[in-house]
């Protein structure tokens, strides 16, 4: 899942639950919630343990094809 789809996942729970609800489930404040899903800041473990994701970075040669 790229960062952009994991944004896409956050905004419809929290449109299912409601966003202050959501944040509560998640650990974190709504404005910390809102804040990743307007773009201000990125996702913190709190966030991603509390949706049940886990961040993985990898690397590759410039010159592969994809």
């Amino acid at each position: 899942m790229t960062h952009d789809e994991f944004i896409v996942h956050l905004r419809q729970q929290a449109e299912v639950y409601g966003q202050r609800r959501y944040a509560a489930l998640l650990g974190v404040s709504p404005a910390y919630i809102n804040n990743v899903l307007q773009g201000s800041r990125e996702p913190g473990k709190k966030i991603l343990d509390g949706a049940g994701f886990e961040r993985v970075i990898t690397y590759k040669r410039k010159d592969e094809q994809s």
